[in-house]
């Protein structure tokens, strides 16, 4: 769907609209990450969620469908690459009545986004994917097959992994074994499986770590990797997955 950013600009502002642009490319490779941002950034993205909300309301004007409203916010999110806009579409659209290809639809888009050359436009992408749909287990079968399917580059893999703590450990081994023998993609299968150890809601089976951590060629003298040795060694279960979220 057309986007007419210049009439979204004039109806909330143009001077808003480009702070926030600004405050979305300046801090969308962090996402994720608040303590990576300054105490002015922290307070300019609070602020960003007002923007969104107007930006959103003027786009989805004259949109007759929770198809057109995705595509619409989907298009802005090139422009204006924030997790506070991926996020905010659910304000609007309840994910559970879209139709089973609008989701995938949305994960095709989420994919390619993973893909970019910018991170500015994968790294919120990669958020989205890790606390909204694969930690959640009515999602995660779907959003990872259909994301897979819609990566295009290796910095795209290395993205999706990056993401993948929570992802049950029968989905994401086959794309571990795919990559543990890549001599680019070592760094990224270590950080995956710790990710898979230390997310409050990873899934991963500690003997699967343990039998892949001999095949990497990475620095074992790192202290990424010598934390790894110290939980896996502790005999508290690291098998949680979505048991936590039962309690």
């Amino acid at each position: 769907m057309i986007v007419d950013r210049e009439l979204i600009a004039r109806a909330v502002g143009p001077d808003r609209y480009e702070r926030a642009r600004r405050i979305a490319w300046a801090t969308a490779a962090r996402s994720g990450n608040a303590l990576s941002l300054s105490a002015s950034e922290r307070e300019d993205h609070r602020g960003l969620y007002d923007i969104v909300e107007d930006v959103l309301g003027a786009a989805f004007v004259g949109a007759d469908s929770s198809a057109a409203m995705m595509s619409t916010a989907c298009s802005l999110y090139e422009d204006f690459p924030s997790y506070t806009i991926l996020s905010q579409i659910f304000f609007t659209i309840e994910y559970e009545t879209l139709s089973d290809d609008e989701k995938r639809e949305f994960y095709r888009f989420l994919g390619t986004m993973l893909s970019a050359a910018a991170i500015e436009l994968a790294r919120p992408a990669g958020y989205m994917l890790w606390v909204d749909h694969f930690e959640d287990e009515s999602r995660v079968d779907d959003a990872w097959h259909t994301v897979c399917a819609a990566i295009t580059s290796d910095d795209g893999w290395r993205r999706l992994l990056e993401a993948s703590g929570p992802v049950p450990e029968r989905l994401k081994l086959p794309v571990l074994e795919r990559f543990i023998a890549v001599p680019s993609f070592q760094d990224a299968v270590f950080n995956a499986l710790a990710a898979a150890v230390f997310d409050v809601y990873g899934q991963i089976d500690r003997a699967t770590v343990e039998a892949m951590l001999p095949r990497l060629q990475i620095d074992r003298s790192a202290p990424a990797y010598t934390d790894l040795l110290v939980r896996l060694a502790d005999p508290a279960p690291i098998e949680l997955g979505w048991s936590l979220k039962e309690d």
